[in-house]
């Protein structure tokens, strides 16, 4: 008999033996969110929607999309409250 209901954990468990059996692979996300695994593919994906730009145009655009501020905020963020938390008791 099956179980009902369940955790985020099996349905993802599931699903990355189920994309494993298929010949897909994976591997944990980046530290940094900086970094970018296919750079090159977005400069030219950039360049192909508006070859018109300048080069110094396409850098700022790829700049804006490889550095996520929110997200590194929202990293700072975790790190502060804790101490934040702390200090207030």
């Amino acid at each position: 008999m099956r179980e009902r209901g369940g955790t985020e954990s099996v349905v993802e468990q599931a699903a990355l033996a189920w994309l494993e059996s298929a010949g897909c692979s994976g591997r944990y996300g980046v530290d940094d969110y900086g970094e970018v695994a296919l750079a090159q593919r977005l400069r030219d994906s950039l360049a192909r929607l508006d070859p018109a730009l300048p080069a110094e145009a396409l850098d700022d655009a790829f700049h804006k999309l490889t550095r996520l501020e929110g997200a590194e905020r929202i990293r700072r963020n975790r790190a502060f409250v804790p101490e934040a938390q702390e200090d207030w008791k």
